[in-house]
């Protein structure tokens, strides 16, 4: 034993973990017996050496003290920088906070490190981590696309989802990137002669008169429908004329002319026709007019006498001798019953005589009959021209 440990204080350390000396006084020292100071099992958790005077306790790990009776406290320095320290016998454990890890829970957890954010950039921090999303995702770990037609923008039409965006296709009728804008099909000034009425994907046109079709394109044709009934059509916008044939009148052409209305026929009846009229004379008279007088002394029928003509007939005045309706007929006179002799010498030249003049009379009859027939044709003919 050296004088420096000699001199160290009573109980003091000697610098090897779970050993102590004591200080004693050498004049003590000299006077006394040997004695096994580890007789008595002074070290509680440790093995005792006999020194000089003296023992030594070698301390089992986790152990300290004189007599190694004091459990070391591995937590009492705080060796769990980021987290709750739990002492054991010669050991510790550390709880770390969240975030940290490591023995001593000396490192920051990285939590970006196992790349959670999918669809976007991460950012670390103390036990989280945040999420920057691409443009059209969403969600903790951006894993989730958004839905852009999931608050229906397409107001008048069907969407479709994109990544970060839609598109609409929009109903008949709207327009714009959301469908809202309704189409004036208006605008275009579809109804070229008329107004134009805008509905929801279509259009009415009020066309001006005259026109019809979709787009008031067409102008109607009056005379389509033929209203001229006899007559050539001529058509107008909204309107039409009509030329009536010869013979009719009115707005279509509708009324026969009554060309008898004016009374033509002087001395007969009067028959319309189209375009003309005929007259029915009355006995004595003709002319396309019946206008004029049959002259029945024009064929001289007096054969020796004076005509006098009158209303569809004559007189004949016989001259001296003569007698009979056509003065045929030579006149006898008998004197003191003269003749009655000579009566049968003139009778049959009578009789043959009146049966020619029947036959004259017929002959004449027919002739006047084919005069008259022949100048109503011309007649007939003469209005028809007209």
């Amino acid at each position: 034993m050296t004088d420096s440990v000699l001199n160290l204080p009573q109980m003091s350390n000697i610098g090897i973990p779970g050993k102590f000396v004591f200080r004693v006084d050498l004049t003590e020292i000299a006077n006394a017996d040997v004695i096994d100071e580890c007789a008595s099992s002074p070290c509680v958790y440790g093995n005792c050496t006999n020194e000089y005077l003296l023992y030594v306790c070698v301390c089992q790990p986790g152990y300290s003290g004189v007599n190694c009776e004091t459990e070391i406290n591995e937590c009492e320095n705080s060796p769990c920088i980021h987290g709750n320290c739990s002492d054991h016998l010669n050991n510790y454990t550390c709880d770390c906070e969240a975030g940290y890890n490591g023995s001593n829970c000396q490192t920051e957890i990285n939590e970006c490190e196992s790349s959670p954010c999918i669809h976007g950039n991460c950012s670390d921090h103390i036990s989280y981590y945040t999420c920057d999303c691409q443009a059209g995702y969403n969600g903790s770990n951006c894993q989730t696309e958004i839905n852009e037609c999931e608050s229906s923008p397409c107001i008048h039409g069907n969407c479709s989802d994109q990544l970060n965006n839609y598109t609409c296709d929009c109903h008949a009728g709207y327009t714009g990137s959301t469908c809202k804008t309704e189409i004036n099909e208006c605008e275009s000034s579809p109804c070229i002669h008329g107004n134009c009425s805008d509905h929801i994907s279509t259009y009415a046109c009020d066309c001006e008169a005259g026109y019809n079709g979709s787009n008031c394109q067409t102008e109607i044709n009056e005379c389509e429908s033929s209203p001229c009934i006899h007559g050539n059509c001529s058509d107008h916008l909204n309107n039409y004329n009509c030329d009536c044939h010869a013979g009719y009148t009115g707005s279509t052409c509708q009324t026969d002319v009554d060309e008898c209305s004016s009374s033509p026929c002087v001395n007969g009846s009067c028959k319309d026709l189209v375009n003309g009229y005929q007259c029915e004379c009355m006995p004595g008279y003709t002319g396309s007019l019946c206008e004029i007088d049959i002259d029945e002394c024009a064929d001289s029928p007096c054969l020796h006498g004076n005509c006098s003509e009158k209303v569809n007939s004559f007189n004949c005045s016989c001259e001296a001798g003569y007698t009979g309706v056509f003065c045929e007929f030579e006149q006898y006179e008998c004197v003191n019953d003269s003749c009655k002799q000579g009566k049968s010498s003139y009778l049959w030249p009578l009789i043959g005589g009146l049966i020619v003049l029947l036959l004259l009379l017929l002959v004449i009859i027919l002739i006047l009959f084919w005069k008259r027939h022949k100048r109503n044709n011309a007649v007939d003919t003469d209005h028809a021209d007209e």
